[in-house]
């Protein structure tokens, strides 16, 4: 007889590496842990707009089912399922408010002979770091206790 295993006493690693194992079980187990806090943060990031955090949920989702095959992000071990669902749910909401802000046009009253829209772009500026930069910060960042680096990680995406 196959029983279905009780996860309930399993860690979030041990059920991440259930399903890159191919455990169906493991990762409805994942979502039922976390469907709930990662609904409640794309809630609070969307104004509140309920069928847009759950559609941004989905495709959370859908990227933790593309990282299984290699297609989108894979989960790396260094930082805990937490971590890498925030971060997943985060670029979620970076991507489909990058998307909504290429879609966004203003209309201003025209001339004969011009066009009538222009795109909105942000006047924020944007600073590249270096790779070094970048390597020195990561590697100051791994030298955390890792509940200073978890808190860190979730702070950036509050």
């Amino acid at each position: 007889m196959d029983e279905t295993p009780d996860w309930s006493e399993t860690s979030d690693a041990e059920l991440v590496a259930a399903y890159y194992s191919c455990s169906e079980e493991a990762f409805e187990e994942l979502r039922h842990r976390y469907e709930g806090a990662l609904f409640a943060y794309l809630l609070r990031r969307t104004a509140r707009n309920r069928e847009l955090a759950n559609n941004l949920l989905q495709e959370v989702w859908l990227r933790v089912q593309k990282s299984k095959t290699g297609d989108n992000q894979t989960y790396n071990s260094k930082y805990t399922p937490r971590q890498w669902l925030f971060t997943l749910a985060y670029r979620v909401l970076l991507d489909h408010f990058r998307k909504q802000q290429r879609d966004i046009t203003v209309e201003d009253p025209v001339l004969p002979g011009e066009e009538t829209e222009q795109p909105l772009t942000s006047t924020k500026p944007s600073r590249e770091f270096s790779p070094e930069e970048e390597a020195a910060f990561n590697e100051c960042l791994s030298k955390l206790p890792e509940h200073l680096h978890e808190v860190w990680v979730l702070r950036r995406m509050a």
